[in-house]
């Protein structure tokens, strides 16, 4: 959480590299259906934009930022090679590692990965708060799409994933969506809506 100078709290995560704050993101999308209530006590963040770093230029959307279109498009048209998804997933349905949530995430973020050609570094929380189960299960995928490393579900669990920065200049070269992306056509469309 994160208190502005105006008194606001928002849902932010900040990249911390070498003991400076490199970008702080605050969320933007905040949901208020089911056993949500986001919107009740945060403000929503104003913008979305990828920042460069010396790890290549990265973007963050936290949770359910990452399920809409208009952030993914804003982060693939700032040239995001890499995205980063904070998520307090709770787990729905069978404890089994069959339950709604995981694979929908799992779905999303090897289609965010192969769309955006961008590697995802997917980290959800794990454990149980006030009756509620996190369902954990953090995972990491290149530009082409493929899991490279799987975390535990249910557990708490660790692990390290070397990203792999050419595997996005080939993702980019193989499947050139990035590059064939026609961004006057949506400019046109929110302009003719006035």
């Amino acid at each position: 959480m994160e208190e502005s100078a105006d008194r606001r709290f928002y849902n932010s995560v900040a990249f911390v590299h070498r003991g400076l704050t490199v970008h702080t993101h605050r969320k933007v999308y905040l949901p208020d259906y089911t056993l949500f209530e986001e919107g009740r006590y945060f403000a929503p963040g104003a913008e979305i934009k990828a920042f460069d770093t010396e790890f290549g230029k990265i973007g963050i959307l936290i949770c359910e930022d990452a399920f809409h279109m208009s952030a993914l498009y804003i982060l693939s048209q700032s040239g995001a090679q890499n995205i980063i998804i904070p998520s307090n997933s709770p787990a729905r349905g069978n404890q089994e590692g069959n339950h709604e949530a995981s694979g929908f995430w799992q779905t999303s973020n090897r289609y965010i990965a192969g769309v955006l050609t961008a590697n995802v570094l997917f980290v959800n929380r794990v454990g149980v708060e006030d009756g509620v189960s996190f369902w954990g299960g953090s995972e990491a995928y290149d530009a082409r799409g493929r899991r490279l490393k799987s975390l535990e579900m249910f557990k708490e669990d660790s692990g390290c994933v070397d990203v792999n920065m050419k595997t996005v200049r080939i993702a980019r070269i193989e499947t050139p969506f990035l590059r064939d992306e026609k961004a006057f056509i949506l400019k046109n469309y929110l302009n003719e809506r006035g």
